[in-house]
């Protein structure tokens, strides 16, 4: 059985890698650069200096007021379906819109007054490294890959959220922090490597550029994907310096292969656009419905502050965040769990439960009680370790105090009734 559901996994994390950097990828890099093209081409075309201002002031402080409100707009998404959904939508396309000016407004006007970025972009490494937010230079595509959820898919993250929410000042400002100078020092990062790339990479051959670029990006991009299990089983076991380079080193290795698919996949796109406005609106739209069929609309825009794992703790900070597949199934093992804990409310009410308990015969209303199951997880193909959830769950949940006998053996669940009670 344990081996069934290691199967399972592995199929899920195969299929979500390779729908990711086959498809999802290439659609949220397009939908990035026909937007980019979209507002070079509407937001003050004639006059570039006003356009950059413009678009990083709006953007920046329309990205300020996106943190301050998605606790409400998370509050409302939990109502009801019929307010989520089409919140949802509309909430994508203005956030898609202001992270855009964010970014280009800030990019161009870096470009416009400092010129070629490698020194400030290394920089910029060390100040994220060193804030605890390194995360946040690799959570883009083909790095993550989550399905939308209503419980999440207006959070914006920032760095100090666990102590800034009991202070509406603390919060205003840990959320002025996270806008301010964790979101442009990713920015300058990336704009330093990717200038980086426009120096050594053929830099008199923009096709030829962009082949190699886009190439690097993809292969990277698999063999990141099989490293990153390894991997983080060996930072597990290293002491706290350690561990705090190796996942700094990986982060950076995993942004650069990042820009590399980025990078070359732009200039592609580039290409392909040659200026032609319908296809700018063509493309954009389509790779947005398509990222909305797939319900993974929210990759294509960064949600706030990724802040890094504590160094002492077992997370897994090296795994990159690819489940969307592992999350659908996922959520339908749950659902099957939830009905067929149903079925056994219905077939051993509390009562019945109650009564049995005051005559003292627990023991073999408890075995019943959890048989059911125990034959669910059977043709659910699950491991031992998942076994326990029903049967501890099932205690929890029906309320049912047993007082077991040191006689009694649970197996295979590997600890102590005490400590499963």
């Amino acid at each position: 059985m344990a081996r069934s559901y290691s199967g399972r996994i592995v199929v899920s994390a195969i299929i979500d890698h390779l729908l990711l950097i086959s498809i999802v990828a290439p659609l949220v890099s397009v939908y990035w650069c026909g937007m980019f093209f979209l507002v070079d081409h509407y937001v003050f075309p004639k006059d570039y200096v006003t356009s950059i201002w413009f678009t990083c002031l709006f953007g920046f402080s329309a990205v300020f007021v996106c943190h301050v409100v998605h606790e409400r707009l998370t509050r409302l998404a939990q109502l009801t379906d019929a307010l989520y959904n089409p919140l949802a939508r509309f909430y994508s396309i203005i956030l898609i819109i202001v992270i855009v000016f964010q970014w280009r407004g800030f990019w161009y006007i870096l470009d416009h007054y400092l010129g070629p970025g490698y020194i400030s972009g290394c920089a910029c490494i060390a100040a994220v490294a060193t804030s605890g937010c390194s995360k946040s230079i690799t959570g883009v595509v083909p790095f993550i890959f989550i399905a939308d959820d209503k419980t999440n898919y207006f959070i914006a993250l920032s760095k100090f959220s666990h102590l800034s929410s009991r202070s509406s000042v603390l919060h205003l400002v840990d959320h002025l922090y996270s806008v301010f100078y964790i979101q442009p020092s990713v920015i300058i990062v990336w704009r330093g490597v990717w200038h980086l790339q426009d120096y050594v990479i053929y830099p008199k051959d923009f096709l030829l550029s962009g082949t190699v670029t886009l190439g690097v990006g993809v292969v990277g991009a698999f063999l990141c994907y099989i490293i990153q299990w390894p991997l983080n089983s060996y930072v597990k076991r290293l002491p706290k310096i350690s561990r705090f380079v190796v996942e700094q080193l990986w982060r950076i290795i995993v942004a650069t292969v990042a820009i590399c698919y980025w990078r070359g996949s732009w200039q592609f796109w580039a290409l392909a656009f040659k200026g032609d406005l319908f296809t700018m609106w063509f493309v954009t739209v389509t790779s947005a419905f398509l990222l909305c069929t797939f319900n993974c609309w929210s990759i294509a825009t960064l949600r706030g502050v990724w802040v890094d794992d504590p160094l002492d703790s077992q997370e897994d900070s090296i795994l990159l965040d690819v489940h969307y597949c592992t999350e659908i199934v996922s959520t339908i093992e749950k659902e099957q769990m939830r009905k067929i804990r149903t079925m056994e409310n219905e077939t051993y009410p509390m009562s019945a439960l109650d009564k049995s308990s005051a005559n003292g015969d627990t023991s073999s209303l408890f075995l019943n009680h959890v048989s059911t199951a125990q034959k669910f997880d059977y043709f659910r193909g699950s491991d031992e370790r998942q076994e326990q959830e029903p049967f501890a769950l099932g205690l929890d949940t029906h309320n049912v105090m047993v007082t077991l006998g040191r006689e009694f053996s649970f197996n295979s669940w590997g600890e102590s009734p005490e400590s499963v009670i």
